[in-house]
C-alpha cells in the first residue's frame, strides 16, 4: 500500500501551503517475518515429537503462509547433507489451529491408616511461565482458579 505525504507550517495567523515528500510516494518494503515464539518440543516416542509454538510478533508486512520446521540429532542443524539439517516439514499455516492448555488439579487426603475423622483443608498455589499465584482456597472454584491464572499475563 503506497503512502503519501505532505507537511505545511502552522503559526498564529493561519497555515501555510502543502509540500509533498520526495520521494512523492513511499511504500512499506516487504520483509521475512520475525521467528515465532515460545517453542515447545516434547518427545512423543522414538520417531515423534510434538512442537507447539506462537506466531511471531511482526509478519514482515504480509500474512504468514507456511512455516518451516527442520529437525537434526546435533544443535547446530548440520547433521545432514551439504551440513544442513537432517530433514524438515513445510506446514501451511491455514491447517494450524490453537490449542488450548488444560491441566488438572486435584486435591486429595490420604485417609490410610486415621484413626478418626479427617478433614480436607488448607491452600495451594499454581505456577505457569515462571510466575507463582497467590495462594489459593483448597477448594477454589475453577473460576478463581482461572482468574489467579489471567492476573499473571
Amino acid at each position: 500500500v503506497p503512502y503519501f505525504v505532505q507537511v505545511a507550517a502552522v503559526n498564529s495567523f493561519g497555515i501555510g501551503p502543502f509540500t509533498n515528500s520526495n520521494p512523492r510516494a513511499i511504500e512499506v518494503s516487504p520483509q521475512p517475518p520475525s521467528e515465532p515464539i515460545d517453542i515447545f518440543a516434547e518427545p512423543l516416542s522414538d520417531t515423534e515429537v510434538l512442537v507447539q509454538w506462537n506466531p511471531p510478533v511482526e509478519n514482515g508486512g504480509r500474512q504468514i503462509t507456511h512455516y518451516k520446521i527442520e529437525y537434526d540429532e546435533s544443535s547446530s542443524f548440520t547433521g545432514g547433507g551439504n551440513n544442513g539439517p537432517t530433514g524438515f516439514i513445510s506446514l501451511s499455516s491455514v491447517k494450524i489451529t490453537p490449542v488450548s492448555d488444560i491441566q488438572s488439579v486435584t486435591v486429595k487426603i490420604d485417609s490410610s491408616g486415621a484413626k478418626s475423622a479427617l478433614y480436607l483443608s488448607g491452600s495451594f498455589s499454581l505456577e505457569f511461565d515462571g510466575q507463582k499465584t497467590g495462594q489459593l482456597p483448597f477448594n477454589a472454584s475453577p473460576l478463581e482458579m482461572q482468574a489467579a491464572l489471567e492476573e499473571l499475563c
